[in-house]
């Protein structure tokens, strides 16, 4: 169920069922938009995602498949650039996607990917991203064993500050008191700017070494070396064949 909640009136003020499968699933809010992001489970356990208007809750402005995965989707949303980061626990790969004001909403834009299957992930505050170097959003993924920070950059080769990608943002400074929060006053949250103080530019990337692949002729052996080095692979894994026997029987015995 998705349900929106009035914390000043303590009651529900609205409530769907956004997906239908059993596994659990996770919604946040889609900021300036308005909107809610929902992803769950359908009723042959495929991964959803969908928009709601919490306006109108009879119907999702728009709902996709994901795949048959069985890791909860974890859904962070970065307001100044409309993406939302998506990771399934469980899942080697982040997933983003980018939200529009038109009739399709949701696009894919592209994934990154691991070795290492993710638990959780959370998110640098946008005040925390490195601007001088295009980073719109900096991931930080817990393994088993480690916690990884993941950045996503902008490919832009200027210098100077891109304030088309970075926007005002929430700042530190709050909007309202609890009093007047309690008092039921609104506030727009205080912004701050992300552009560097002073005369401060990117640091140039260390220059791309040419790679100069390493090739090695082939060892040129004789009839009688080849025949000897077959000898001895044949011996090998003959050798390996009696030991998986061996372990076999073993197994089998502890089994029983």
């Amino acid at each position: 169920m998705l349900r929106i909640i009035d914390p000043r009136s303590n009651s529900v003020t609205g409530e769907v069922l956004a997906h239908e499968g059993v596994k659990g699933g996770r919604a946040i809010w889609l900021g300036e938009k308005e909107w809610i992001f929902s992803a769950g489970f359908g009723r042959q356990s495929e991964r959803k995602i969908a928009i709601w208007d919490p306006k109108n809750l009879s119907k999702p402005l728009t709902e996709q498949t994901v795949d048959n995965a069985a890791g909860v989707i974890m859904p962070i949303y970065d307001n100044s650039s409309s993406i939302v980061f998506t990771a399934g626990r469980g899942d080697c790969s982040i997933r983003y996607y980018e939200i529009v004001n038109d009739s399709t909403i949701i696009y894919f834009l592209s994934s990154y990917s691991s070795t290492t299957p993710q638990q959780g992930v959370a998110a640098m505050p946008k005040v925390g991203v490195d601007v001088l170097n295009n980073e719109i959003m900096r991931l930080y993924k817990a393994t088993p064993t480690t916690i990884e920070p993941v950045s996503f950059r902008v490919p832009r080769r200027s210098d100077s500050f891109q304030s088309d990608l970075f926007p005002d943002v929430p700042g530190t400074t709050p909007a309202l008191t609890a009093k007047d929060w309690l008092s039921n006053k609104n506030s727009k949250p205080v912004l701050q700017s992300l552009a560097p103080s002073g005369d401060v530019q990117r640091q140039a990337a260390a220059p791309e070494r040419e790679f100069t692949p390493v090739v090695k002729e082939p060892k040129v052996l004789s009839q009688a070396a080849l025949e000897a080095q077959n000898r001895e692979l044949t011996s090998r894994v003959s050798f390996l064949e009696a030991e998986l026997v061996k372990k076999d029987a073993m197994i089998k015995q502890l089994k029983e």
